[in-house]
């Protein structure tokens, strides 16, 4: 699966398109972010209108994956709200969806979505049908990846769901304000990062200009891309998705302290 480059787009700059499916009685709308044109896998963003219900049961014929970031997703008795997340795996009942009100919500499939009616109906033992976000802890970074050298104090983790088989991960990476990390990252494997809060400025990207990421800034990014140095101001929090650790090496970079410390020095207190 490889899904398009993407560096630094803002959701809100893509045009939503409608979706139907003949088990729901509004369409969705969605807002692809990135996707693999061969397997028809995408991250998106998707709008529900509060009038939205199923008519039944459904499940999907792909892996889901779905991080509420408005309003409320209903799956029976399940009621997800902000900062919730769900994963259901490939053929799993979800139950029957109902937007209680105008819900989006970050989605991310394996291939192209199709929703159906499932002969079994009972919850599948694999899927998680909620994670609070806020309720859990922050916990070591190694939890979600593989640095060739020690992170500095002030990043964290909270992950929301981890493929044992794979070591694909989904989950939130936090910065403290102030954090930084010298040098240019290079990954062995594709990442996927969309900002929920806060700042995080990349000094440079492939020997080209950086960025600052913000609120619904996304990225996905191809293995072996130099980038860096990393530096956040005000602090950030990023939903994170990987197809297995996050494996990270490093290469040095000149001005690499003139990067870091002009976005903390003048990027604005939020």
């Amino acid at each position: 699966m490889v899904k398009n480059h993407v560096e630094n787009k803002n959701w809100r700059e893509i045009n939503p398109t409608s979706w139907h499916s003949p088990h729901l009685n509004e369409p969705l709308h969605k807002r692809i972010l990135s996707s693999d044109p061969e397997t028809g896998a995408m991250t998106s963003i998707v709008d529900l209108p509060k009038t939205t219900i199923s008519d039944q049961i459904l499940a999907a014929n792909c892996e889901l994956q779905i991080f509420v970031l408005e309003g409320e997703l209903h799956f029976d008795k399940i009621y997800m709200k902000p900062g919730d997340y769900c994963y259901y795996p490939e053929n799993s009942a979800h139950g029957k969806w109902r937007a209680k009100e105008n819900t989006r919500f970050l989605l991310i499939t394996d291939k192209t979505l199709e929703f159906f009616k499932p002969e079994d109906t009972s919850p599948d033992k694999r899927a998680k049908r909620q994670v609070d976000s806020w309720a859990m802890e922050w916990t070591n970074p190694l939890d979600a990846s593989d640095p060739s050298k020690p992170y500095r104090q002030g990043l964290m983790v909270k992950v929301l769901h981890k493929n044992e088989a794979t070591g694909a991960s989904t989950h939130l990476a936090g910065l403290m304000p102030g954090w930084y990390a010298h040098g240019l990252e290079v990954h062995p494997i594709y990442e996927e990062n969309y900002c929920l809060s806060g700042d995080v400025n990349i000094g440079e990207v492939d020997g080209g200009d950086g960025y600052t990421m913000t609120e619904g800034c996304y990225l996905c990014r191809p293995p072996g891309i130099p980038h860096g140095p990393i530096s956040s101001k005000n602090g950030n929090v990023n939903f994170c998705y990987t197809p297995s650790i996050l494996g990270i090496d490093y290469e040095p970079i000149e001005n690499d302290e003139q990067y870091i410390f002009s976005h903390l020095r003048s990027y604005p207190w939020r």
